[in-house]
């Protein structure tokens, strides 16, 4: 059996909300909701400007990175010379005859870059063959130093 739709009207009669006592709500009653409101407005307006905040401060921090690391390239040209003058320090390793080809590489991206330099290429074109000299020396420094340690034991 079906259930007729409750309404407003039915629900009352069913109740006898009209013969229901009105009682008034206290007088305190409206500055505590009043005060509870405000409380909830001022909650939100803190996280909010909380929440600007921590954006600010997120943005700030990353253009900071990204200026910094902008700011601070890595010379790798004064790189690759430090790497050189300590690779010539080390005595040469006996049985370096596999290095030489880092030997002649290194030799070629000295002819690159003198070429580079003698057109007068764009910097960053400069840049990566530096780069790649500097990495080529800390392979072969590398490789000198573990021959040294192997011939030791």
């Amino acid at each position: 059996m079906a259930q007729p739709e409750l309404t407003y009207p039915a629900l009352a009669q069913q109740l006898r909300l009209d013969e229901l006592p009105l009682a008034e709500p206290s007088p305190e009653l409206w500055p505590r909701i009043a005060a509870a409101r405000q409380l909830i407005v001022r909650r939100r307006r803190v996280r909010r400007g909380l929440g600007g905040a921590a954006a600010f401060a997120v943005v700030a921090l990353l253009s900071s990175f990204a200026w910094q690391s902008r700011s601070h390239d890595i010379d790798w040209q004064a790189r690759a010379q430090a790497l050189e003058l300590e690779l010539h320090a080390l005595t040469p390793a006996r049985g370096t005859a596999d290095l030489a080809a880092m030997q002649v590489e290194i030799a070629n991206l000295d002819r690159a870059l003198q070429t580079a330099y003698d057109e007068g290429s764009d910097e960053s074109q400069r840049v990566l063959l530096w780069k790649k000299r500097s990495e080529l020396l800390d392979a072969l420094l590398e490789a000198r130093r573990h021959q040294l340690q192997v011939s030791r034991t």
